[in-house]
């Protein structure tokens, strides 16, 4: 945030709450759900909210809980390496 922003935050009493910067990597649904679900939704033409309703049904039915978990085990190999090296991306 800019040193002006700051100031004029700080003038105005307002509490600021510290957040870690955003980081998609570290996010399963941008890590894996919504690319997914974009390369199958990129092949096909949706008419209405019912094509989309069903697309998505159909589809996020797929993520099984043994798909999420191998995900979530190189997630956490991905955290590791991370970690490993300060922060730096491997």
């Amino acid at each position: 945030m800019s040193k002006e922003t700051t100031q004029c935050l700080e003038n105005r009493h307002v509490n600021l709450i510290k957040q870690a910067p955003y980081s998609p990597d570290l996010n399963m649904c941008d890590r894996l759900i919504f690319p997914m679900l974009e390369m199958r939704r990129s092949k096909i033409t949706l008419s209405s909210k019912h094509e989309l309703e069903d697309f998505l049904n159909e589809n996020l039915s797929t993520f099984t809980p043994e798909i999420m978990s191998h995900e979530r085990e190189k997630l956490n190999v991905h955290l590791q390496n991370v970690i490993d090296v300060d922060g730096d991306y491997p």
